[in-house]
């Protein structure tokens, strides 16, 4: 991490689920730039999967290794654009961190109950 990262003040932060615009763009692009000339259709979550993936999910089926490939270049790139923009941004002061813990939580006990159930309806 670089020394001007490491002197940025913490910043309050307030919980969106919305992405910054720019980040959202700079996915879009990815897509682009990855998916779209493979020619991978996007596909849409399963049933049981709707209350677990945001609508930011990229969910594809891959025919062959070409797909693949061009999934894992997006993922790879997807990766790059997330990580850019942690490198970028100001850190989150205390009370920041406490307003936002409890909506990481509440999402994570949503994907648990939600995979737990899905696997008792495959049995």
């Amino acid at each position: 991490m670089n020394d001007v990262a490491l002197k940025r003040k913490p910043q309050r932060v307030v919980f969106s689920s919305q992405l910054p615009a720019a980040l959202a763009a700079a996915l879009q692009a990815e897509a682009a730039r990855t998916l779209e000339p493979a020619g991978i259709p996007p596909r849409s979550a399963p049933e049981w999967g709707e209350q677990i993936f945001s609508e930011r999910c990229v969910l594809v089926s891959p025919t062959g290794t070409v797909d693949v490939d061009a999934f894992v270049q997006y993922a790879v790139g997807a990766l790059g654009v997330y990580v850019e923009a942690a490198a970028a941004a100001a850190p989150c002061d205390a009370e920041g961190t406490q307003q936002v813990r409890p909506h990481i939580r509440t999402k994570w006990q949503r994907l648990c109950t939600s995979a737990a159930l899905h696997t008792l309806s495959s049995d």
